[in-house]
């Protein structure tokens, strides 16, 4: 494969742009071409967050359960931009196959085992309206009016993969053992993380009335800023928040990799809240990482979060 990588990348640009349909087609048939009989080159369609669409193209060497999928949307805007040639499109995949393709770790022994993996397995909110086709082969429990599901982090693969159906079959377990593997890591985590909004974002509010919860925002996330949201399951995060502050307070969704948190204060407009949350999700946050447009509650009298305004 070193020798098929080093293909003449200063070839002139292809005086005829290619439609997308045609750039995977031409794509998928020069990588296998590239990469010989040794390897399998294909197509793959993938249903990502909010019923988002990705096309990419798989590699997998025989003889091994590694089959990263490098998606091809962010290589075609390039190569429509003149960015790339066909060809330096090409060798970028190589480059990022041989990177993500042969890790030190082997993720297929570890994957073919639950005990190897349970200890990756991570939870991940979603909004459940916008993916019941991804629901329906996922194994997930409601939250709200979202949804919990479960990965597996493979972050020194520089991945994960979400957790189907199909794997708690092959595993042999129940969702049961998935759901406690789950609860039982994030409970033990370090990675969540509750700062101040000054702390970690700057000019984001440009929003009417911002200037009054502006100073009060708190954010919640986690250490790596990726699907974040999933910290408000730490109830005693939450907790802990709560009684710093002296009172409950508002949950805005930004988005899956974090949240924003506003004291509950006579000063709070909650039609505010809700404006703010809709201009936001419409202006600032990709399809892919949309979460929800309700806002929820911390009700610390109760010690649990609610759904405050639909």
């Amino acid at each position: 494969m070193e020798k098929r990588i080093a293909r003449d990348s200063r070839v002139s640009r292809e005086a005829e742009v290619l439609t997308f349909e045609a750039f995977i087609d031409k794509i998928v048939s020069d990588l296998a071409d590239i990469c010989g009989p040794e390897f399998e080159v294909k197509r793959v369609t993938a249903i990502k967050n909010n019923s988002v669409e990705l096309n990419g193209v798989s590699l997998r060497e025989k003889g091994t359960l590694v089959a990263p999928t490098i998606y091809l949307e962010p290589l075609y805007k390039r190569y429509i931009d003149k960015e790339v040639s066909l060809t330096e499109a090409e060798n970028d995949i190589l480059r990022i196959y041989k990177a993500k393709g042969r890790p030190d770790l082997d993720v297929g022994s570890l994957f073919s085992d639950f005990s190897k993996i349970k200890d990756r397995i991570n939870v991940r909110l979603i909004n459940r309206e916008s993916n019941k086709k991804l629901l329906e082969d996922t194994p997930y429990e409601e939250y709200l009016d979202l949804a919990i599901i479960y990965t597996i982090d493979f972050s020194d693969f520089n991945g994960s993969i979400t957790i189907r159906n199909s794997h708690i079959h092959y595993w042999g377990i129940t969702v049961d053992d998935v759901k406690e593997a789950a609860e039982h890591n994030l409970k033990n985590t370090d990675k969540v993380i509750i700062k101040r909004f000054g702390e970690m974002v700057n000019d984001l509010t440009q929003e009417e009335c911002s200037d009054i919860i502006g100073g009060l925002m708190y954010v919640l996330t986690n250490v790596n800023y990726a699907y974040g949201a999933s910290g408000v399951l730490r109830v005693d995060k939450l907790k802990n928040l709560s009684k710093k502050l002296g009172c409950g307070f508002y949950i805005l969704p930004s988005s899956v990799h974090e949240l924003i948190i506003v004291p509950d204060t006579d000063e709070i407009d909650e039609d505010c809240l809700k404006e703010m949350v809709v201009s936001i999700n419409r202006s600032e946050v990709s399809r892919e990482d949309f979460l929800s447009d309700s806002i929820y509650y911390y009700d610390c009298a109760a010690e649990k979060v609610v759904v405050k305004i639909r």
